[in-house]
C-alpha cells in the first residue's frame, strides 16, 4: 500500500501534475467526523489523556572527596537547565563569547 502511494506521489511530482497531487493530498489529509475512523471526534478524547512530553536530562559526574559521584536531575525543563549550569563554566564561556562578539561586531 505504501509503495503504491509513493509511486503515485513520484509520478505526480515528475509530471508536475499539481492538480492531481493536490487532490491526493487533500484526500489523505482530511479529518472526518464520521465514517469508520472519525478522527475529529476522537481528538477530544486523545487531548484529555495527553501527557507532557518527556525530557531526557543527562546526569553529570562529579568528583567529591576523591570519589566519583553521579548527580541526577529532575526530567523537566528546570532539571535540564540546571544540568547545563552545573556542566558549563559560565564565567569562562561568557568571556569567550564576549571576545567573539567584539571581533564580529563590526560586521553587523
Amino acid at each position: 500500500a505504501i509503495g503504491d502511494f509513493l509511486q503515485k506521489l513520484q509520478v505526480y511530482k515528475s509530471c508536475a501534475n499539481v492538480e492531481e497531487a493536490t487532490k491526493m493530498f487533500n484526500k489523505y489529509s482530511e479529518v472526518k467526523d464520521e465514517g469508520p475512523y472519525p478522527w475529529a471526534k476522537w481528538r477530544d478524547i486523545i487531548m484529555a489523556h495527553k501527557q507532557p512530553r518527556k525530557i531526557f536530562v543527562q546526569a553529570n559526574t562529579q568528583i567529591k572527596d576523591g570519589k566519583v559521584t553521579l548527580k541526577r536531575y529532575e526530567p523537566n525543563v528546570e532539571g535540564l537547565i540546571q544540568s547545563w549550569l552545573d556542566r558549563v563554566n559560565v564565567q569562562e564561556h561568557s568571556g569567550i563569547l564576549e571576545e567573539l562578539w567584539e571581533a564580529d561586531r563590526k560586521h553587523f
